[in-house]
């Protein structure tokens, strides 16, 4: 489409007070959206505002959400669940349209991702506790690689109370002193 025009007319509806833009091409068409890109962004922004309801009114105040949003949030979130709840989620997606949600969405993908790094490193310590607790000296050398600052004596102590209290049934008492002990040396590296 080279040297095609593109003309944009701006129009106000009577009666409604709206305004109203359309696009032409060169030979006196309307270029329309594309329905899938539309539905999809209705989509992502309903997801959106599905999550902002799991945020406090003082969290959405805090990072700057315009308080005609966190109004229409509330309903949505004052409507516990079945269809009801979606009707108020559509008919306060409609409303925001126009709305800007950037900082909302920034901030929700933050928190997850922050919660998934917390949530990996956990599961983390306890692979690590696992290991050390059915490989017992082999793991050791990797945790002294790993964590250098560690004092071995104090590993060999717990992961050998670990080891027993495994084989003998009891409640995990010393996995629990052993992964403390992991934790708290990662969170002095970091």
């Amino acid at each position: 489409m080279a040297g095609a025009t593109i003309v944009t007319i701006t129009y106000r509806l009577y009666g409604s007070g709206s305004v109203k833009e359309r696009e032409y091409d060169e030979n006196g068409r309307v270029i329309r959206p594309n329905k899938t890109a539309l539905k999809r962004d209705l989509a992502d922004r309903s997801e959106l505002l599905d999550k902002m309801t799991q945020l406090s009114d003082a969290e959405m105040e805090k990072i700057g959400v315009d308080p005609d949003v966190i109004e229409e949030v509330a309903k949505v979130r004052s409507v516990k669940k079945g269809g009801a709840r979606n009707r108020q989620l559509k008919y306060c997606v409609k409303v925001l349209t126009g709305v800007d949600l950037s900082v909302a969405e920034t901030y929700i993908y933050d928190r997850n991702s922050h919660q998934l790094a917390i949530n990996q490193a956990f599961h983390l310590l306890e692979k690590w506790r696992d290991r050390l607790v059915e490989e017992g000296d082999e793991a050791m050398g990797a945790a002294m690689d790993e964590w250098p600052q560690m004092d071995r004596q104090q590993l060999r102590h717990l992961v050998r109370d670990a080891k027993k209290e495994h084989e003998s049934g009891k409640p995990a008492g010393a996995k629990k002193k052993l992964f403390q002990f992991l934790r708290t040396l990662s969170e002095q590296e970091a």
